[in-house]
């Protein structure tokens, strides 16, 4: 197994602009044998666009017997040749066993469509001067919705999705999660909107010591839900700042999530499959 702390470089195809609504949302594939590597069972992508150009989401990797990394990722999408840059730039988490090393990579691929899906295949490569990696094939895969979804118009979905925590969830959890939300520190007039998967589900809530209430579910067709909380305003102490518990059929967590006026926290579900 090994740790990547990934660039990723892609090359999209001219077609791109008449489809490029379709390309936020869950990517799922794999890449190649390497002597250097474990291959996973599987990688997924998850990208959101902001500002036209702007991509932020995360990445998920997944081996045999358990084993996992997590990570932020980051980029820019360059309209004028159709590309896209974005890189891993920061871990969620990871477990791994008894001696894992670790390697910068990137990728370069090529996107195509089919009558179904959308396709990027291409190469990975090491980005790191202290270990060489053998290139070895990469390939992502997403599927053509049949009806695009209208983007919202809402200034709060144009600023980067900046996921600061990740929860992963089992099938018999993934109905009736119960989500309490309050000011993490000082009562200081910070008021937030919240939005599961890009729909609006609280607005213009203001955070106090009294706890929020609501409740989520993960559709079993879309494993990966995002919690997003935007400031609408960051009080007298910026940033906006909020205290999560998050209470599951199995489990419960407590989190942290912040917000300004160019980022939303993003707290992500991941249902293991």
């Amino acid at each position: 197994m090994i740790r990547r702390v990934v660039g990723l470089f892609i090359a999209l195809a001219a077609q791109l602009p008449s489809f490029a609504q379709d390309l936020s949302g869950k990517w799922q594939g794999n890449y190649g044998s390497n002597p250097f590597t474990t291959k996973p069972e599987k990688v997924v992508v998850d990208l959101s666009f902001y500002h036209d150009t702007l991509v932020s989401g995360t990445s998920h990797i997944y081996y045999r017997r358990g084993g996992y990394e997590h990570y932020r990722v980051s980029g820019v999408l360059h309209k004028k040749d159709s590309s896209i840059y974005f890189k891993e730039d920061s871990v969620i988490g990871r477990k791994g066993g008894f001696g894992v090393s670790y390697v910068m990579c990137n990728y370069k691929m090529r996107l195509t469509k089919t009558d179904s899906s959308l396709l990027y295949q291409g190469t990975l490569r090491d980005n790191n001067t202290e270990f060489t990696l053998i290139p070895t094939t990469v390939w992502l895969e997403k599927p053509i919705p049949r009806k695009p979804k209208p983007k919202l118009k809402d200034k709060n979905l144009d600023r980067a999705m900046n996921v600061q925590s990740l929860i992963e969830i089992a099938e018999q959890e993934k109905d009736s999660i119960k989500v309490e939300i309050w000011d993490n520190a000082m009562i200081d007039g910070d008021v937030i909107s919240v939005y599961e998967n890009d729909s609006l589900i609280m607005h213009n809530r203001k955070l106090e010591a009294d706890h929020i209430v609501f409740y989520i579910s993960v559709d079993k067709s879309n494993s990966l839900c995002k919690l997003a909380m935007a400031a609408e305003s960051q009080g007298s102490v910026p940033p906006c700042t909020a205290h999560m518990l998050v209470t599951t059929r199995l489990k419960k967590y407590e989190l942290d999530l912040s917000s300004d006026s160019y980022k939303t926290g993003v707290l992500e579900f991941f249902l293991k499959e």
